[in-house]
């Protein structure tokens, strides 16, 4: 429910005037017209500003079935106020409405009254009208005021008045009344005349409902009755109608007429007027306006040739899914027919229908209009635009209209977290939350956020409740209109105790997402005692106590008939409210253990049931209610024992609360749709009414009779009292009876002592008690224990006061509980004092001794005074000196007594420790292991002073051997120890000789001991370590230590830089240098690499040289990019000419103590081979360490410049296609050599036969297989002789052997990928040298083969071939003893080109017209069909191509075809088109020249035969297709034939009814009745078709049925504005009561599918078939 509430501030401070009190106050403005404060006064408590809003009953009626039968109750009598308050609204505004039409009414026939007597007055002006009698009684319904309760004219009219008919409307138009009015005023005076129509004119103006508001009706006859009133005779003439008539009036007076002189005023024939007329009438005569501007009129060419109706097409409220359509309507405003045409929407959410056309040829008349039918299908809620299109003849511009979608969105307005708050573990707890639709409406669904996105979020709405335990949301879908709400009813059922947070999904129907947060805390029941205002106490030892108690409440002993009040206060802490209820039950009683017991073997049994105590003299209030959430409940607990004995009850918090049901049924109750279907509350069984005892308090209470008591009934006065002296002592005397007690003392005096109570007698009142002195006076020392009796009334009983006590004379009190003299160290000192007090009255004398076990001992301490006297009330200081004579703990007592023996004695006890210094060394041996030759050791020891004094200490010098030979400091040397200090002493060492020191001794001397500490010291001096290692990788991973190698590997290429790294690491504390080198490969010295350097470079420039770095010939690395830089750097490491290098980083360095250092070693190469050499390890003192490098490369040194070196591109030389014996093909090709040797190369060219059956080929060679030879290609013997002289033959390394003792005969194995073969490619030369870092220039060659060896069928042959350059090395460049070892020839890598060309025999290109790959020929059947719809012999399609020939040779050619294709035109030599060829003669055709050829398909009757030879049939839905595929030959004289496809394509119309079987029913006999199909053609082609009756198989139907029209032309349907259909009426007009059956077929000329019209109908006389409509 929602309530409005209106506040408003009460603020007249100048209202003075007292008012009675309201409960309202009076609104602050003056001008505000709320008047609630009167109503709240006057009403008082039936008065209320509350109320409902009219959102809030609409949505409770709706949401009305739920299961809450009050619920339901509450909205049916909701409805039926609402009911009863709109009912009451229509009655008030129709009595409202009525009463201003009598009002109306009433002043019209006054006001015409008015004039009638005043026409009668008008030749005497000077009188004055007498009011006229008022028709208001006759207009008003007087019984249906009274009926509502309403005052009627008969309640205050004094005179009956005859009753007077209402006047009438206007029952026809005022120009109608005009001219009958002339007609019957012929005879009558102008006057006259004039007066009626005027007076007609004011009777018959019936006002409108917007006229009626009554200040426009007063003034409005306020001003017509003072025109009235100033009116003259001389005045009434022709234009007295323009003062009686108002403007308005006369407005819609001129519309009328205007419209009669337009029913007069004809249109003209269009023939005569141009197009662009528009039925909108031009004003001919215009209103003479001075000083307006006329405006511009409107072209002809901007005027609308239609109008839409609506102008804005606006889909508003629409769904996914669903279609929606429009009517719109175009309406022709021009004088003369129009067609008009529509043009789609571009998007596919519009789509517009076929128009509906006023007349079958789709033109439209001026003035009619055609209606299309706009449909909108929207795939989602957004909004969407588009225009539609509207194109007419002679229109500039076409028609736009808008097609709009448009949307609301919904907006909620849901907070983002849903807290339902705390609820107890296993009940339930519903919140509601209220959800506002404050957009457009909606359809929302709800899921968890696990669940989305998903692909159809509404099957998550099939049942009406959200499950996310322990939350149950409901409901899952809920549709909102704007402005609507609803509640959100969240269930929270958790089984553990815990807080739970789930998320949720609001899903819209368009997709829009909001996550929600349902928050919830499960709590068990949990209540504790706050406080208890005064008796909460605790169990005693060995107390009978209540097995399950947690508090005691012990009450005070009480007398019978008494009560007494105790408030506890108990707290809920738990944020939910519980029911509760007090329970007193009797208590089940153990034995509480003592503390020293163990109380597990103590454990009793609790008692499952416990007995109710009805006989309790407990109570508490009260004793049932609920407690709040986290809220404190106050109760009054009261005792009132009855009689006298001893209460012992047990008070029972009964928490009550419901609880579900967990049977075993609940899973499937929940899973059920019947039960997610209902209400929240629905899907737990009815839960159950659980109670839970929290909380166990145990109170005792004891009643005994009357009773007095002393307190304290012994009275015993501590310590001494002096003599002569009297003391006073109080003490009580109670009365816990219910009833007063007169009590009396009897005092007691002796020689030695009185005894005396004040007051002697008195009354003690019942419940209280009185306080007494008792005064004791001694008069001589001693003790004394006697009895008082006090006697009781009316107790028999007689009570005793015990009193013991003790007098004394004078003593001494010392004021210091001991003498502590503390540390003294031995030797010195110490000093105290101790002061004596007297209290007495009396002079006191003392005197002072030690005593204990040394007391035979001379004493070590002294007193000053040793003896002396105290003055009453005085005191005296002893002072105390103690000399120590050893070390030890003093522990002794001072005994101060009376000089007399007897009398006071007391002692004091006295304390001191005497030491002397201690310190300790730690340790006092120390080893330096790891001193080295020349580098300082630091070692730590600790001194420690073991005692609290401060001690100086200071080092001495070193005592032993060989003590000139090291260095020993001590930091620090000397100092003072603090109280307890533990000090760090720093000792370094140093030697410059190695060797071992031993039996050195450091002293160190301390104050106030008598012997020195001394340190052992030892040390073992070492020379320089260093130890080596070799990685791959920086990080030091898998270090080889053994057998060292640099190696780095047989897989690196030409022009890789492959990295080892090389750690040297100090074992030693000495700071060195290294010194890394190679002896062979040595890289030159750079100073830093490429990017460094261009960094350093970089920072010193200056700014005008860089403002010229663009600048590429200027010497600077600028312009150079990282990877030119980085090439430079390389080439440059290997300018030394030896193939590799060795690059150290860094070369030296400086070796921190047992620190490491990583040296890089990068390897360089331009030319293959095995690189060997030694890295030279230098470090200070140490000898040169070597370590051997090997390094083997692989690679080509040579490459192509066509190519990029660095890439894995392989060289491929392409010749492209050639024609047989065309010239040769040369192309140049360079080769670069990047190694520093000189490469001689020799090719061998091989051939790629396809389907080649090989995989290995056998090289056998005799001697050098590659021997040199001269420019005619012949070998060079002697050159190998001599180079065998050369050679020797006795070499330990076999690989060297290999290479300087030449093979005679070598066999070798490849893998096959081709055979040799001199052609049709080759390379010249064949062998050339390479110079080292120089280029090579060749030529390779391609000579196409002649067409014979290509083949007669083949049209075109590929040649794949490739070339092998082998390398051959000179004997110096192939080894360098223990450095380098390089393979050649066949033992290395070789160079390959790939070579690829084809040999052509030359034919044609042939170039179509159209873009396509061949020629297509689109033919209807329909274009056989002539204007007289009759069959033409032939049709003929022409296409034209065009052949080339791009060879370099003529071609000589026969052109032929096959039927229906023929060859019309070639190259315009046949110049009788009509002469048709399928095979021509021969033809010439240079080179790089064309012709030109016309190929036609001729379209005859026989073709449309889908049966014919050749044909190929497809059909569709809607058309049916015959293909022709035939082929134009190019036959050439060498045997070789080219093949041009030529494809057709004709289109067969075919035409379809929109119903196979026509039922007229049962109709009247000789009724004629219509039906109407539609003959539509779907195909493009256009069709002529007949209908005829088939009666073969049917009974007679002549003149029964009949169809019009029963044959026509078909167009084909091309697009939406096609005449492709026609409408064929059917009629029926039955003969007599029979049945009748006929059968139409409808045929076609171009072959069309025969189509069956069954036609039925049946006869009847009965009249009640007889048709009214023609439907």
């Amino acid at each position: 429910m929602e309530s409005v509430i209106e506040m408003s501030s009460c603020d007249h401070a100048t209202n003075v005037q007292t008012e009675l009190p309201m409960y309202l106050p009076r609104p602050g403005s003056a001008k505000s017209q709320d008047a609630t404060h009167i109503l709240a006064r006057t009403f008082r408590e039936m008065f209320t500003r509350d109320f409902i809003a009219q959102e809030t009953i609409e949505n409770l009626i709706t949401s009305r079935c739920v299961d809450n039968e009050y619920h339901e109750y509450y909205v049916a009598a909701l409805q039926q106020i609402k009911e009863k308050h709109n009912r009451r609204l229509e009655e008030a505004a129709m009595l409202e409405c009525h009463i201003l039409q009598a009002q109306a009414q009433a002043l019209s026939a006054d006001e015409k009254e008015a004039n009638r007597i005043a026409c009668d007055l008008r030749d005497y002006p000077e009188l004055s009208i007498p009011p006229a009698r008022s028709h208001f009684r006759s207009c008003i319904d007087s019984e249906l005021l009274k009926k509502h309760d309403l005052i009627s004219p008969e309640d205050f009219a004094v005179l009956r008045v005859p009753f007077v008919p209402p006047p009438k409307g206007d029952s026809e138009p005022h120009y109608l009344l005009d001219i009958k009015s002339k007609k019957k005023a012929k005879n009558v005076p102008e006057t006259v005349h004039l007066h009626c129509v005027a007076s007609d004119d004011v009777i018959y103006h019936r006002p409108s409902e917007s006229e009626f508001d009554q200040s426009e009706h007063d003034t409005l006859v306020e001003q017509k009755s003072a025109d009235y009133s100033n009116f003259h005779p001389s005045l009434l003439g022709k234009n007295l109608w323009k003062l009686q008539m108002s403007n308005d009036e006369r407005l819609r007076y001129r519309a009328e007429l205007g419209s009669l002189q337009d029913k007069v005023n004809h249109l003209k024939n269009h023939r005569f007027d141009p197009p662009g007329d528009l039925l909108i009438k031009k004003n001919r005569k215009r209103r003479k306006e001075v000083g307006i501007k006329p405006a511009p009129e409107c072209l002809d060419n901007d005027l609308p040739v239609f109008i839409a109706e609506p102008s804005i097409v606006t889909f508003t409220d629409y769904k996914v899914g669903q279609v929606y359509e429009i009517k719109l309507v175009l309406k022709n405003v021009t004088t003369v027919m129009r067609p008009v045409r529509v043009i789609p929407p571009r998007t596919s959410y519009f789509s517009v229908g076929l128009g509906q056309f006023p007349a079958d040829h789709g033109l439209i008349a001026p003035g009619l209009s055609c209606v299309y039918y706009v449909r909108f299908s929207p795939d989602s809620l957004c909004d969407f635009d588009d225009v539609l299109v509207v194109e007419t003849q002679s229109c500039v511009s076409p028609l736009l209209v808008p097609l709009q979608g448009r949307r609301p969105v919904p907006i909620l307005t849901v907070p983002e977290i849903l807290n339902v708050g705390h609820c107890l573990v296993g009940g339930i707890k519903v919140g509601q939350f209220v959800v506002k639709n404050e957009g457009g409406p909606g359809r929302f669904c709800i899921m968890p956020a696990s669940c989305w996105p998903s692909g159809n979020y509404m099957c998550n709405s099939c049942t009406s409740v959200v499950k996310i335990d322990p939350f149950e949301v409901k409901p899952s879908a809920f549709e909102l209109s704007a402005g609507q709400m609803t509640i959100l009813e969240v269930l929270f059922a958790p089984n553990t105790l815990d807080s739970f947070t789930e998320e949720l999904v609001i899903v819209c129907d368009n997709c829009q997402v909001r996550r929600l947060i349902v928050t919830g805390e499960a709590r068990e029941p949990c209540v504790e005692l706050v406080s208890v205002e005064d008796y909460l106490s605790d169990y005693e030892i060995g107390e009978m106590a209540d097995v399950t108690a947690q508090h005691l409440i012990r009450f005070p002993t009480l007398v019978p008939f008494v009560y007494l009040q105790e408030t506890i206060t108990v707290k809920n802490c738990i944020k939910v409210e519980i029911a509760y209820n007090w329970v007193i039950v009797r208590p089940h009683h153990v034995v509480r253990p003592q503390p020293e017991e163990d109380g597990s073997n103590c454990a009793a049994v609790i008692p499952t049931e416990r007995v109710q105590d009805v006989e309790s003299a407990f109570s508490i209030e009260p004793s049932s209610g609920v407690l709040p959430s986290e809220g404190t409940v106050q109760f009054t607990l009261t005792y009132a024992p009855p009689s006298a004995m001893e209460y012992n009850s047990v008070l029972h918090l009964v928490l009550r609360y419901f609880l579900r049901n967990s049977s075993s049924d609940d899973s499937d109750l929940r899973d059920s749709e019947m039960v997610a279907s209902k209400s929240l509350m629905t899907s737990y069984v009815e839960p159950t009414l659980t109670e839970v005892t929290t909380l166990e308090i145990e109170v005792k209470g004891k009643c005994e009779p009357y009773q007095v008591f002393v307190e304290p009934c012994i009275m015993s006065i501590p310590g001494q009292i002096l003599v002569a002296t009297t003391l006073k002592k109080s003490f009580k005397m109670s009365n816990r009876s219910m009833a007063s007690v007169m009590f009396t003392w009897m005092n007691v005096q002796t020689c030695a002592y009185i005894l005396h109570v004040e007051p002697t007698c008195g009354e003690i009142m019942p419940c209280s008690e009185i306080s007494l002195e008792l005064n004791i006076t001694g008069s001589e020392p001693g003790r004394i224990n006697c009895q008082i009796e006090c006697q009781l009334s009316p107790v028999d009983e007689a009570l005793q006061l015990h009193v013991m006590a003790e007098f004394k004379g004078p003593e001494l009190v010392i004021a210091q509980p001991d003498v502590n003299f503390g540390l003294v160290q031995l030797g010195s000192c110490a000093q105290s004092a101790l002061t004596l007090q007297n209290f007495s009255r009396i002079t006191a004398s003392w005197q002072i001794h030690e005593v204990g076990d040394a007391c035979d001992v001379e004493s070590e301490f002294s007193f000053c005074p040793a003896s002396g006297e105290v003055k009453p009330l005085d005191s005296d200081v002893i002072s105390i000196t103690f000399q120590p004579k050893c070390c030890r703990s003093v522990k002794s007592v001072f005994e101060i007594c009376s000089c007399d023996g007897c009398g006071f004695r007391c002692s004091v006890p006295v304390f001191a420790e005497v030491q002397k210094p201690s310190v300790c060394l730690s340790p006092n041996r120390l080893h330096i292991c790891d001193a080295f030759k020349g580098a300082p050791v630091v070692q730590t020891v600790v001194l420690m002073n073991q005692t609290l004094f401060e001690t100086p200490f200071k080092f001495c010098q070193v005592q032993g051997e060989h003590t000139d030979e090291f260095e020993l400091t001590v930091e620090p040397s000397e100092g003072i120890l603090q109280a307890k200090q533990i000090l760090d002493v720093s000792i370094s060492f140093k030697s410059d000789k190695m060797g071992e020191f031993s039996g050195l001794i450091l002293p160190c001397s301390v104050d106030g001991t008598d012997r020195l500490l001394c340190l052992e010291l030892s040390a073992v001096v070492r020379e320089l370590s260093v130890s080596y290692s070799v990685s791959c990788d920086s990080e030091g991973n898998n270090r080889q230590y053994d057998s060292l190698a640099v190696d780095f590997g047989t897989d690196n290429t030409i022009g890789d830089t492959p990295k080892r790294f090389l750690f040297i690491k100090n074992n030693s504390g000495i700071r060195t240098s290294f010194k890394v080198e190679c002896e062979y490969y040595q890289a030159p010295l750079m100073p830093t690499t490429p990017s460094e350097k261009l960094h350093q470079s970089g920072i010193c420039t200056s700014h005008k040289k860089l403002l010229l770095a663009k600048t590429q010939n200027l010497a600077d690395p600028f312009p150079k990019t990282d990877e030119q830089r980085h090439s430079d750097w390389r080439r440059s490491m290997l300018q030394s000419g030896k193939g590799a290098a060795f690059h150290i980083c860094p070369l030296y360095g400086a070796l921190e103590p047992f620190a490491e250092v990583m040296v890089e070693i990068t390897g360089f190469s331009d030319m293959w081979g095995t690189y060997s050499d030694r890295l030279i390890c230098c470090v200070d003192s140490l000898e040169s360490f070597y370590i051997p490098v090997c390094m083997t490369v692989s690679g080509c040194p040579l490459y192509f410049t066509m190519i990029n070196p660095k890439s894995d591109q392989k060289p491929i030389f392409r010749f492209g296609t050639r024609v047989a014996s065309a010239p040769a093909v040369v192309r140049p090709a360079r080769i670069m050599n990047t190694s520093p040797v000189d490469l001689r190369l020799d090719w061998q060219m091989y051939n790629v036969i396809p389907n080649d059956d090989k995989f290995l080929d056998l090289v056998v060679s005799f001697g050098d297989p590659f021997p040199l030879k001269d420019e005619s290609g012949k070998e060079i013997l002697e050159a190998q002789m001599n180079e065998s002289e050369v050679l020797p033959l006795d070499q330990e390394n076999s690989e060297q052997n290999e290479i300087k003792c030449p093979k005679v005969i070598s066999l070798r194995l490849r893998c096959h990928e081709g055979i040799t073969s001199p052609k049709p490619f080759e390379i010249c030369p064949s062998q050339f040298s390479v110079p080292a870092y120089g280029s090579k220039t060749v030529e390779i060659v391609f000579s196409p083969e002649t067409v014979d060896t290509c083949g007669d069928d083949a049209e075109e042959i590929s040649c794949i071939s490739y070339a092998l350059g082998y390398m051959s090395l000179d004997i110096k460049d192939r080894c360098v003893e223990n450095h380098l070892c390089r393979l050649h020839q066949y033992d290395v890598e070789h160079m390959r080109i790939d070579l690829v060309a084809a040999i052509s025999r030359g034919l044609l290109t042939v170039q179509y017209e159209e873009d396509c790959d061949e020629p297509q020929y689109q033919v209807l059947a329909s274009d056989l069909l002539s204007n007289s719809n009759k069959l033409l012999p032939l049709y003929t399609k022409v296409s034209r191509m065009t052949l080339c020939n791009w060879t370099n040779a003529s071609l000589e050619f026969h052109l032929q075809t096959t039927v229906p294709f023929s060859i019309v035109d070639l190259g315009g030599k046949m110049r009788n088109s009509a002469k048709k060829l399928n095979r021509t003669d021969a033809i010439l055709l240079k080179p790089q020249q064309n012709i030109q050829v016309s190929v036609a398909f001729l379209l005859t009757p026989d073709l449309l035969l889908v049966n014919s030879v050749g044909n190929e049939s497809t059909e569709s839905a809607s058309e049916k297709i015959l293909q022709f595929q035939r082929e134009l030959l190019v036959e050439f004289t060498h045997h070789a034939v080219q093949k041009i496809p030529l494809c057709a394509s004709l289109v067969l119309p075919s035409f379809e009814l929109s119903q196979e079987c026509v039922d007229f029913g049962t109709c009247f006999v000789g009724q004629r009745r219509e039906i109407q199909v539609t003959l539509s053609n779907r195909t493009p082609s256009k069709s002529f078709w007949k209908c005829s009756e088939d009666n073969s198989d049917h009974n007679s139907s002549v003149g029964v049925f009949e169809i019009i029209p029963n044959s026509g032309r078909l167009d084909g349907q091309k697009s939406l504005t096609s005449d492709n259909f026609v409408i064929v009426s059917i009629f029926f007009t039955a003969q007599k009561a029979e049945d009748y059956e006929t059968v139409y077929l409808f045929k076609g000329l171009l072959g069309e599918q025969l189509q069956r019209l069954t036609v039925k109908g049946l006869g009847s006389h009965d009249g009640r078939y007889e048709a009214f409509v023609n439907i």
